[in-house]
């Protein structure tokens, strides 16, 4: 409407210009004073006839009264939003695991006699473990995802423990359960002041004392350091290959690679002269890890030191790549049982802890023989248990064991480490 306003008004003003233009110089005054006193006159028409419609949309939708609903309670909402309101913001539980990036770990998986404590009573009714467990799951999934595979994961690890033998002194885990403990209340002291008790923040905030709190932590370690020292002996357990690769963008450079690396040269120190990243150093492969199986065959039959010809691969931007791997070692599995492997396995543990490509390589293996059943409530609930079993192998590495990453990648480490 403004739009049309304007032309109307520019239209006026051209006609009032002609005229003047014929009539002469002698009456200019008189139709000066006209034309402009009409175009004001139009003008003001206009901005009147419009202004209704300068109001944003939103303004004139909130303008109009409200749309009665069957269901509305008379205050102008749906009653609903008052059965089932936001849940309650609170301060979350203390983390019994002062580092999140190690997975759970005392004495095994939670009593059934515990399942059924009640939290609160609402006017004679109960509302139980069991039940605030129930809505979580139905209404709240994905917050029960990571708690969810802690447990699965805490039960993977007694069961190896028990086929394996495989046990941890217990002043090993009172000294870690201590530590976590002792950083737990240096965490409290700095974020409520010097005056702040641990003790009394458990008393208060979560109705739990410090015996429940040292109980819960001894259990987590006993599981952290039970899987570690699963995972290690999950690995000296049977055949592995040691790898290094290079990736190129093309054969020709790979092809170059080679000769230089069969030559004599450092694969280090070529990737540098060349202007690549270092060659990655991922855990020894076992046969399984590797896809297709022709690639482990060909893997397992080179001898350490031997470098294998480019192979082609296609990395997850769509280009072409092409990889050239050097063996450096390979590694026959040991039968001895856990006593007689255990200095072994802890000695290696403190020069190198466990990483997450080893964790996931053992964990797979350990769904297999696990045997793992997924029941129908639990479909989708923890992604890694749902996956088809060669997928608990990240893709680049399905595709072969793709120790190094496109030159283009700026992650600099080998996409393995993506758990999930």
């Amino acid at each position: 409407m403004r739009a049309l306003g304007l032309m109307r008004a520019l239209g006026l003003m051209w006609v009032l210009g002609l005229m003047r233009s014929v009539r002469g110089t002698w009456a200019r005054p008189f139709w000066s004073a006209l034309h402009l006193t009409l175009v004001l006159t139009l003008l003001g028409a206009c901005a009147a006839s419009t202004r209704g419609a300068t109001r944003s949309t939103p303004e004139r939708l909130a303008a109009r009264p409200p749309v009665p609903r069957i269901d509305d309670d008379g205050r102008g909402r749906d009653p609903l939003d008052e059965r089932l309101p936001e849940p309650v913001r609170v301060r979350a539980p203390l983390p019994p695991i002062a580092d999140p990036g190690r997975l759970p770990a005392e004495t095994g998986l939670p009593s059934p006699s515990d399942e059924g404590r009640t939290l609160y009573v609402v006017g004679g009714r109960p509302i139980t473990e069991a039940g605030l467990a129930d809505f979580i799951l139905r209404y709240f999934p994905d917050r029960a995802r990571d708690p969810l595979g802690q447990l699965v994961d805490e039960a993977l690890v007694g069961l190896e423990a028990e086929r394996h033998g495989v046990d941890v002194a217990p002043e090993l885990v009172r000294a870690r359960a201590d530590e976590h403990i002792q950083a737990r209340r240096k965490k409290v002291r700095i974020e409520f002041g010097a005056d702040a008790s641990l003790e009394e923040m458990l008393a208060s905030s979560f109705g739990r004392s410090i015996a429940e709190f040292e109980r819960d932590a001894r259990r987590l370690s006993r599981v952290a350091l039970l899987r570690d020292r699963l995972v290690r002996l999950d690995q000296i357990r049977v055949d592995r290959v040691e790898v290094r690769a290079l990736t190129f963008p093309n054969k020709a450079a790979a092809d170059d690679a080679v000769a230089r690396l069969g030559a004599g040269a450092d694969l280090t120190l070529l990737a540098r002269r060349l202007g690549l990243r270092p060659p990655a150093t991922p855990p020894p492969f076992a046969r399984d890890e590797i896809h297709p199986r022709e690639r482990a065959t060909e893997l397992f039959a080179a001898s350490a030191g031997e470098v294998l010809a480019p192979r082609a691969f296609e990395a997850s931007d769509g280009k072409r790549w092409f990889e050239v791997i050097k063996i450096v070692a390979r590694t026959q599995g040991q039968t001895e049982s856990w006593p007689e492997l255990r200095e072994q396995i802890v000695a290696g543990l403190t020069a190198k802890p466990v990483g997450v490509p080893e964790y996931l390589a053992w964990r797979k293996r350990a769904i297999q023989r696990a045997n793992v059943e997924v029941r129908r409530a639990g479909q989708g609930l923890v992604p890694w248990l749902a996956a088809p079993a060669d997928s608990a192998v990240p893709a680049a590495e399905r595709a072969g064991p793709r120790t190094s990453t496109p030159a283009t990648d700026d992650a600099g480490t080998p996409r393995a480490e993506d758990e999930e």
